[in-house]
């Protein structure tokens, strides 16, 4: 059985974050070229930008309405085997033009309102 505990998040992983805006993007752009694209290319959607998960955390608790704990349950926890996994985005910027542009703090503010709504339906439904 799991033993939650209160405490900080201390992941020293860091991981490639893209709001799923830009992503989209990405791949309309490249439908798009895809008469001009080499058959077999692989390209990386990328923000090329690493953020630990402690600090998506904090932007987070940066645009809640209301405090919030973060419990992590240990035995659930694993190593990070990659502390840093941030993807190169060159060859797609290079074939289409693309780039990241959504700005990251008005995608977790999306996010969170997102929440708020389903939340508020749900607490409807079951009301």
């Amino acid at each position: 059985m799991s033993t939650v505990q209160s405490q900080p998040v201390r992941s020293a992983a860091e991981r490639d974050f893209l709001p799923v805006s830009d992503v989209v993007r990405a791949h309309v752009d490249l439908i798009g070229r895809g008469l001009d694209i080499a058959g077999g290319s692989v390209f990386n959607v990328a923000s090329g930008r690493p953020r630990s998960i402690a600090s998506v955390v904090d932007d987070l608790r940066r645009h809640a309405r209301v405090p919030f704990e973060v419990r992590v349950a240990p035995d659930r926890m694993r190593p990070s085997e990659i502390p840093v996994a941030a993807g190169d985005a060159t060859r797609l910027t290079e074939a289409t033009g693309w780039t990241p542009k959504a700005d990251w703090d008005a995608a977790l503010a999306d996010v969170l309102e997102q929440a708020r709504a389903t939340l508020g339906r749900t607490k409807q439904w079951a009301g």
